[in-house]
């Protein structure tokens, strides 16, 4: 009997590999290779809430919007706020991302939310009916109060109006102001950490931020002071909920005032996609990312896509690939049916890196002529 390779479709989704692709190019250069070999193949734009947010939501069909804004540092910029329908999505780091400061830049006393406060207000102006915020990425630890000024609350000091920084936790000692009025937002991150201790906003992402040990110790304490008052404000409990440590707070901050639900960005991404809908009767699914390992299965994106490629296509075959694989027995418990990594003999990890699309390229074709062959012997 012969088969027509083409009747055989191939559900694609990367996340990126960190510093070398982000997950739309990855996901190109897996359509276009099985195409190549005469796959059909539907491609699925994901992302986890951090880089690459907006370009997932134009790759879907979004249309992108320039507004103006502010980085971290209240320096003017411009940033892209996508609009998928009425659903408007906007990734924070955009505007108050680790990328857009130096390395001498980065001090989280000093940057704030103010930007994506911004983008939020901005959103809503024009007209969605739903904000998808991606927190992923932040240079920020202000608990999301640089966000809440820009949409209408004042933090005051004994009467003194406060900036919304790192900086001014400590200091704030009432709320006033009225929020602007905002559609239903859903946050997309991947992050647990409740806002305070040891696995809290400041101690765990601090020091990538900019802060040394003593200013640690400042953001922490004033953190606290900060859950306290907001807490007594909308007078609920907050800081423990999962994720409210995210983007240095900004999810704590959203959950006390905006009203807002936290998801696993890549849940999200997947339902924009009609993910369920279109890779039903797939009968391949090829993802991964740059590292695949035990953490993977904690609920990282290629685990999620797996998870929802199974239930639709219970006897579909998962592939995935990545720069770096370890602890394959329980990768492959999991319901991973193959594994394959992007190096090719003895090379470094930074070379690897360097050479991640051709290297990733060529292991794609390698798979995408072994699938054809199997099929056409079947």
């Amino acid at each position: 009997m012969e088969y027509n390779i083409g009747m055989f479709k191939v559900a694609v989704a990367f996340n990126a590999f960190k510093g070398s692709l982000d997950a739309c190019e990855a996901t190109d250069l897996a359509v276009s290779v099985f195409s190549e070999v005469g796959f059909a193949v539907e491609p699925f734009y994901i992302a986890d809430g951090g880089d690459s947010t907006v370009e997932a939501a134009q790759r879907i069909g979004g249309r992108v919007v320039e507004v103006d804004t502010f980085d971290p540092l209240m320096r003017p910029i411009k940033a892209p706020i996508a609009f998928i329908g009425d659903t408007a999505v906007i990734e924070m780091a955009k505007a108050s991302g680790l990328v857009l400061l130096s390395p001498h830049e980065r001090n989280p006393e000093k940057t704030t939310t103010f930007g994506t406060g911004i983008l939020i207000r901005e959103a809503a102006r024009l007209g969605a009916n739903r904000i998808i915020l991606g927190i992923g990425g932040s240079a920020t630890n202000d608990g999301g109060m640089g966000m809440l000024e820009a949409l209408g609350l004042k933090f005051l000091d004994e009467g003194r109006l406060l900036p919304g920084t790192g900086g001014s936790l400590g200091r704030v000692s009432f709320i006033t102001g009225d929020l602007t009025n905002l559609p239903p937002i859903t946050v997309a991150s991947d992050v647990t950490n409740p806002l305070l201790g040891k696995q809290g906003a400041t101690r765990t992402y601090g020091p990538q931020k900019g802060a040394d040990p003593s200013m640690l110790e400042r953001l922490e304490i004033g953190m606290e002071n900060y859950a306290n008052i907001v807490e007594r404000h909308v007078n609920r409990k907050v800081r423990d909920i999962p994720g409210a440590g995210a983007a240095g707070g900004v999810g704590f901050a959203a959950l006390a005032f905006l009203d807002a639900e936290l998801r696993p960005g890549a849940e999200i991404f997947l339902d924009l996609n009609t993910f369920d809908t279109r890779a039903k009767g797939c009968a391949l699914l090829v993802t991964g990312e740059g590292k695949l390992d035990h953490q993977t299965l904690m609920g990282k994106a290629p685990f999620r896509v797996l998870k929802r490629f199974k239930a639709v296509n219970p006897t579909g075959v998962a592939i995935a690939v990545s720069g770096i694989c370890a602890d394959e027995a329980d990768l492959h418990s999991a319901g991973f049916d193959a594994l394959f990594t992007i190096q090719r003999g003895p090379i470094s990890e930074a070379a690897s890196m360097e050479t991640a699309a051709d290297l990733l390229q060529a292991q794609l074709r390698e798979i995408a002529s072994l699938c054809r062959k199997l099929l056409e012997h079947r």
